[in-house]
């Protein structure tokens, strides 16, 4: 990369980093681009030489918050699946902020999703890319234990994905909840449940359990 555009991709996270902290401590539409640029240390001028406009920086942000998450699901793949779910809470809570920020950008680009496909396609992406890494970590704690999944990582990924925004939702979104704590923690006590379930199989059977 370029030294101008090491640059401007640091000027790019300047401008995400300032416009997370401001959403946590204010709602978006109190929050204008000037402001962010500002808490940045630039002028308005930077916001849109890096994004087409404010749903643009959100989704920026999204994609950011995204790539953070996934950082706390890689330690997992390292983890015995066995091991206490207290632990795997503990360790996601002490690694991830506050959930506000992210709640809010959240529920800003859903409701722009209603009016506009390409932000709706956007936000899908997304979500396919978290469906993705939640199966690749799924994956790797099963490698990483030494036995196959018996069921598909992908049907079992979404389904822990859907939980998590089941627990959210029951939550009322309390920005205390932790969205990578709830997440890692299911997928310890879904592996930690597919292991044992294997395990079973093995000892009523006499033999090796085998991926179904």
């Amino acid at each position: 990369m370029s030294q101008s555009g090491k640059s401007q991709a640091g000027t790019r996270r300047a401008l995400i980093h300032a416009a997370e902290n401001l959403f946590e401590e204010y709602p978006i539409e109190e929050v204008t681009l000037t402001d962010i640029a500002t808490a940045a240390g630039f002028t308005k001028g930077a916001i849109y030489s890096n994004f087409t406009s404010k749903t643009d920086l959100l989704i920026g942000v999204l994609e950011r918050h995204m790539e953070l998450l996934y950082g706390e699901y890689e330690w997992l793949t390292g983890i015995d699946p066995a091991a206490e779910v207290g632990n795997v809470d503990e360790h996601t809570r002490a690694n991830h902020g506050t959930n506000l920020g992210y709640l809010r950008v959240m529920a800003a680009l859903w409701t722009a999703s209603l009016d506009d496909q390409e932000v709706g396609d956007r936000v899908v992406a997304c979500q396919t890319k978290s469906w993705d890494n939640v199966r690749e970590t799924i994956e790797g704690m099963a490698l990483g234990s030494g036995f196959k999944l018996p069921v598909d990582s992908r049907e079992l990924s979404v389904g822990i994905l859907c939980m998590g925004s089941a627990v959210l939702l029951r939550s009322k979104y309390d920005p205390s909840v932790d969205p990578g704590a709830i997440m890692t923690t299911m997928m310890a006590v879904v592996v930690h449940g597919i292991q044992k379930m294997a395990e079973d199989s093995t000892d009523d059977t006499g033999g090796q359990a085998t991926n179904g």
